[in-house]
């Protein structure tokens, strides 16, 4: 079979929208994984990833400069299957799904539903009115305006969280302590240029991800991810470990299968939820690939990429345990060809880190390493000792 794969920033994205290991790494990891198979991967990229282009795992590339709806647009038709990396912000992963849907088959999220869950006020109200067992946090939807927000930021407490109502992972987000940092969280929505916010209660516990396939109403569990999430930093997102099941495991599948049943929710995607050891509490469902798929795709069997083309009817078998960090570069340096390579010649590197300009630049360019073990110690001392040896070769981390 021939796959076309695309992921939004590593194919040229916007000038305004940066080079993310997460998202190359996700989609080196889906070409790796269909070629694993036999098939025939060809995927676009854009040569603002200079060298990594090289690693990315697919049979062919296509290198374009200019519009990647245009290039889904018209390369579709010329295979069996599309899959689609991309964030929900702004639309752009609904463009995408667009451009390829009636073409071809669409291995990722369908666009109407990308559209519902990409609003977060939908969703929300969709789990808590299908859910049973799973909490959902107090919220309100309001206009991205600080009287407006600090109106909703009394009407549910300090402290909360103020996020924009569209957007994907913890872009926009900012949590809100004391009335002061409704200014804050003001700022940031207009940076981004948002026009609807959510203000929600702020919950306590563990951070999870759970992924899984759905088709033809039926959820298909992957596994349960823990999340590493650092709070001071409005919940930035720096990587996770899998399998990690929690107590409350079956009632969050069995409440996910009655949201996909309903709705009849369709492809690979994952819901992030905190659980504090009583109760899980639903943060967001993300219509798409996540970072935790990374991880997974090294101990699942018989993989991320077979569920996609022909999703299985029970839990997929686990062979160990994976950890995954996003990192960043603890010196400034100018980018070259070399030092990216000396990078990826760790086959636990998935991503190398980004340049922004022709500079890696210290704490903002980050890399994206993934380890395995037998048991979750293991994955994460191999994790320790790949740090300590990228260290001796003098690669900034």
């Amino acid at each position: 079979m021939r796959i076309l794969a695309a992921e939004w920033a590593s194919a040229g994205g916007s000038d305004s929208w940066p080079l993310l290991p997460e998202g190359y790494a996700m989609l080196r990891t889906t070409c790796s994984a269909f070629e694993r198979l036999g098939h025939e991967t060809t995927a676009i990229v854009s040569r603002r990833i200079g060298p990594a282009s090289r690693h990315i795992g697919a049979t062919r590339q296509v290198i374009i400069g200019g519009d990647v709806v245009k290039a889904v647009s018209d390369l579709s038709p010329k295979f069996d299957c599309v899959f689609l990396i991309a964030p929900e912000t702004d639309g752009i992963l609904s463009a995408l799904t667009r451009a390829a849907e009636g073409k071809t088959r669409v291995l990722s999220c369908p666009s109407w539903e990308v559209d519902i869950l990409s609003d977060k006020a939908k969703t929300l109200d969709l789990v808590g009115r299908i859910a049973k067992s799973i909490g959902v946090p107090e919220w309100t939807a309001v206009e991205a305006e600080q009287r407006a927000l600090s109106s909703s930021v009394q009407e549910i407490g300090l402290p909360c969280v103020v996020k924009p109502a569209a957007g994907a992972g913890s872009q926009g987000l900012t949590i809100v302590r004391t009335p002061r940092d409704v200014a804050v969280a003001t700022a940031r929505l207009r940076s981004l240029d948002c026009q609807r916010a959510i203000v929600q209660e702020l919950v306590r516990g563990k951070h999870f991800s759970a992924a899984f396939v759905a088709t033809g109403g039926k959820l298909v569990p992957l596994s349960v991810s823990s999340q590493l999430v650092d709070p001071s930093q409005n919940f930035e997102y720096s990587g996770g470990l899998a399998p990690q099941p929690v107590a409350a495991q079956p009632m969050l599948w069995r409440d996910l299968s009655k949201i996909v049943e309903e709705t009849n929710l369709q492809g690979l995607m994952g819901v992030d939820f905190v659980y504090d050891g009583d109760r899980v509490y639903f943060m967001e469902i993300n219509p798409r690939m996540t970072t935790s798929c990374i991880g997974l795709s090294k101990i699942i069997e018989p993989g991320i990429a077979a569920a996609l083309i022909d999703p299985p009817s029970r839990l997929p078998a686990t062979t160990g345990y994976a950890t995954w960090r996003i990192l960043p570069l603890t010196a400034t340096l100018r980018y070259s060809e070399s030092l990216a390579e000396r990078f990826l010649a760790h086959p636990e590197i998935v991503s190398p880190p980004f340049p922004r300009g022709e500079f890696y630049v210290k704490g903002s360019s980050r890399f994206l390493a993934c380890t395995t073990g037998e048991d979750p110690t293991a994955s994460i001392e191999e994790m320790n000792q790949l740090m300590e040896r990228l260290r001796e070769m003098r690669l900034p981390c």
